[in-house]
């Protein structure tokens, strides 16, 4: 009985938060005001969101690695894939199912982690967490704040004394967690008009291990950006919070992946949303003020004919050939690929991942390697058997053999 009451419920949210029928659930939207009457600070409209995501846990290879073969397939099938072999696909997928729900409540929120800057982002944000929790496919396990005093206004200690919140941990999903708090900053600090002003911060962590578990945690912080001389007589960047007592909302929820089996096709009826698409699109970009913030810099690759360096140039744009055999440009910052086809920006698409064919017409995937150091090369995209490399040998649109390499002063 307990089995279906659950399922009845998890029905009834999926078709109430049906992104086919959500229309506009903006600031404007009767939903959202009748929960902002309530809200806390929901008066201070302008508040710019910014979100990073981010995966660990000792399954989150394989999981993406699951994630990639099944977004593969269901690409193969194009248009005439059906519902049932999609279900087939997904059953054995649960992170796919966390990320598709989250992703519903996502878009019946209105919240839009792309568009920092959106009137009405903030309020649609608090609706979105509320929605979250209503979620039968979650357990709320964690609903806390965490205060850092005023030693810490230093945001490079704060970063620090967040990722010690972290227990049970590994040392790399540290540098992982740690890398996507720069990364929120770096966003942050890049919009030149958010500066000096009050911001809600967002990371989202997604752990995978025997169990799923989502840690959400903001907090609304004003930056200071001031230049600090290093050892070297460099100047370098670096940010200053405002807030001299710094509230950290922490959330932490399991996704009940013993429903997920039972509650799949309900799930995905209404919408799908693969892990690797919910890090890309719950991610903030950085903005266009690359003197604030470093990772913005499009890097320029080292591109050399048949590997020749000695008549290598520089160039920030990567012309090569996708799996299908099209051309695609692709354009670096920090470690996202900018993808556009046939080298058209107007309509790129922004991924931690880039599907090339090496010289010998076979299938691979690019990512950038840890801290920006080399490429994580995957033979047909299984990472499980990836190796580090410091060259990427692809086709260029001319059918020609040729090497791109990042260089080693690349700054992140």
């Amino acid at each position: 009985m307990e089995m279906v009451d659950a399922l009845s419920q998890i029905e009834s949210w999926c078709n109430i938060h049906d992104p086919r029928h959500v229309k506009d659930a903006r600031i404007d939207s009767p939903k959202l005001m009748s929960f902002l009457e309530t809200a806390d600070g929901f008066h201070k409209t302008s508040r710019p969101v910014f979100s990073h995501c981010t995966v660990v846990g000792n399954q989150a290879q394989q999981t993406l690695d699951r994630d990639n073969k099944i977004r593969s397939a269901i690409a193969d099938h194009g248009k005439n894939i059906y519902l049932k072999q999609v279900t087939t696909l997904l059953r054995s997928h649960p992170a796919a199912g966390c990320t598709t729900v989250m992703d519903m409540a996502r878009i019946s929120s209105g919240f839009n982690p792309l568009i920092p800057l959106e009137s009405g982002n903030y309020q649609a944000y608090l609706l979105y967490i509320k929605l979250l929790a209503t979620l039968p496919l979650f357990e709320l396990v964690e609903d806390s704040t965490q205060t850092f005093p005023q030693k810490a206004a230093d945001w490079d200690n704060v970063i620090k004394d967040i990722v010690n919140l972290y227990e049970g941990i590994s040392e790399t999903d540290q540098q992982l967690i740690k890398q996507s708090w720069i990364r929120l900053v770096d966003a942050v600090t890049s919009h030149a008009n958010t500066r000096q002003s009050e911001n809600l911060l967002v990371q989202n962590i997604l752990e995978l291990t025997n169990e799923i578990h989502v840690y959400i945690q903001y907090s609304s912080v004003t930056f200071e950006v001031v230049d600090k001389v290093v050892h070297s007589g460099k100047s370098v960047k670096h940010y200053y919070s405002q807030n001299y007592d710094l509230a950290l909302h922490r959330i932490k929820l399991r996704f009940k992946t013993e429903l997920w089996p039972d509650s799949v096709e309900l799930v995905i009826s209404k919408h799908r949303e693969l892990v690797n698409d919910w890090l890309d699109g719950n991610t903030t970009k950085p903005g266009d003020d690359p003197l604030h913030s470093l990772s913005c810099i499009e890097t320029s690759f080292i591109h050399a004919p048949e590997g020749r360096l000695s008549v290598s140039h520089k160039d920030a744009l990567l012309k090569f050939k996708t799996w299908d055999g099209s051309n695609w440009s692709a354009k670096l910052r920090g470690d996202m690929f900018l993808l556009a086809p046939e080298g058209d920006f107007s309509c790129y698409q922004s991924r931690t991942t880039l599907n090339y064919k090496t010289w010998d017409g076979s299938n691979w995937t690019a990512r950038v390697g840890l801290l920006g150091v080399g490429f994580l090369l995957a033979p047909e995209g299984d990472f499980s058997k990836s190796r580090l490399g410091n060259i990427l040998k692809y086709k260029n649109w001319d059918d020609g053999n040729w090497t791109a390499k990042i260089p080693i002063s690349k700054v992140l």
